[in-house]
């Protein structure tokens, strides 16, 4: 597979073990309080911004952008199988609103701890905004994809609910149709991850 990351400065990203240094890993905090509806004790995620998520350990919103990119030319190219999942923790505000910025950061800890159990090491797992995971799966069609979004789950629902009983888990996936891209793959399991989020809970 090409590295998503060839061409850029070396000083710049380096990565390691597929996870990518980022200077002193100082960045702005997650949760930062700010101004809601007029709530100035309102809490406000902010998204990771960066190669890799300080908080998380896991890729993060510019690696994603390259290798999607990277990856849909290949796939488009030699016509292999993928698939693009994306995984949201709903209620994540509430919950730091509720017990704390810390509960909330481990809910997100830990749910990407469990993403990153269920993935082969040939897979890619990012944070890419405040409560939202991105997952590439390499080699994998369609049965396989419904097999993962299932076992990934029942594993992640049970990891987050052990720490954050207000928080539900969403998914959304899809693989390219024939003749399709990976691109618009992506814009599938977005819109497929937007209705379970709006539609009722599945805890």
């Amino acid at each position: 597979m090409a590295d998503p990351h060839a061409g850029e400065d070396a000083a710049e990203h380096q990565p390691a073990d597929r996870r990518s240094e980022t200077g002193s890993g100082e960045g702005p905090p997650l949760l930062t309080a700010g101004s809601v509806r007029g709530d100035p004790n309102a809490v406000r995620i902010d998204p990771p911004d960066g190669w890799t998520d300080a908080l998380t350990g896991v890729e993060g919103p510019r690696f994603w952008d390259r290798l999607l990119a990277g990856e849909h030319a290949r796939v488009t190219r030699y016509r292999r199988p993928a698939t693009v999942a994306f995984v949201e923790l709903g209620g994540l505000e509430s919950l730091a609103r509720q017990w704390g910025t810390d509960v909330a950061e481990q809910a997100l800890r830990v749910c990407s701890t469990s993403l990153s159990g269920q993935i082969r090491s040939s897979d890619y797992l990012a944070r890419v905004d405040s409560a939202r995971f991105a997952i590439l799966l390499t080699e994998t069609d369609e049965v396989a994809a419904i097999n993962f979004i299932e076992r990934a789950r029942v594993a992640t629902e049970e990891a987050v609910h052990q720490s954050a009983e207000l928080v539900s888990v969403a998914f959304g996936w899809a693989s390219p149709a024939a003749g399709g891209s990976l691109i618009e793959a992506a814009a599938l399991a977005l819109r497929r991850l937007a209705a379970e989020l709006a539609g009722p809970s599945r805890r």
